[in-house]
């Protein structure tokens, strides 16, 4: 882009042919080349981000038609300064939550026991599962861990027994409100 001195042009505004583009800008005559208007097709990629987007806005809308939850994004939006309640919905959309460690050196197979974890989302973690295997792969038992206000961490209390504890597997799978979810599994 340049700018234009030359008093015959001052305020000329338009395209000559298909190469130039005259316009103010501050009050100053600029020059430009002319935008390329060739249609462009999406790749794959771009297609699904936008589709991902969609449904981000969908859920956004939805989070803000209800009250409270409006409330709560509303509230992290003025915490970090961010312009809308609805664009931190649409970010929560697209970050799963993240375990960040799950606690076993206390888990010995018996029932009654807790294990220990913290689960962090960029808004908030709605539900943690957690899955124990035995070493045959069949299920010994599963649930929904508790989240300890206290402490600030999730914990699940077993109420089975595993069959041997080498080789035995624990499962925790973290979702957030918009239904993200993150896995890890653990091999004792």
């Amino acid at each position: 882009m340049a700018r234009i001195k030359n008093v015959a042009v001052k305020g000329l505004r338009g395209m000559i042919g298909d190469t130039l583009v005259y316009r103010t800008v501050n009050g100053k005559t600029v020059v430009s080349a002319a935008p390329d208007d060739t249609p462009r097709v999406a790749t794959e990629k771009q297609t699904a981000h936008r589709e991902r987007f969609k449904l981000a806005s969908f859920y956004a809308s939805r989070a803000m038609a209800n009250p409270e939850l409006k409330a709560a994004y509303e509230a992290v939006a003025k915490s970090r300064g961010t312009s809308s309640g609805r664009s931190v919905a649409v970010s929560d959309f697209f970050h799963a939550p993240k375990i960040d460690s799950v606690v076993l050196d206390g888990f010995s197979g018996q029932p009654g026991e807790e294990i220990p974890m913290y689960v962090t989302d960029d808004f908030r973690v709605n539900t943690v599962h957690v899955e124990i295997y035995n070493p045959d792969g069949t299920e010994a038992e599963h649930g929904d861990a508790v989240f300890l206000e206290t402490g600030r961490y999730w914990v699940y209390t077993t109420t089975g027994s595993v069959s041997e504890l080498t080789g035995s597997r624990v499962v925790v799978k973290a979702t957030d409100l918009p239904g993200n979810e993150t896995s890890e599994e653990f091999t004792l």
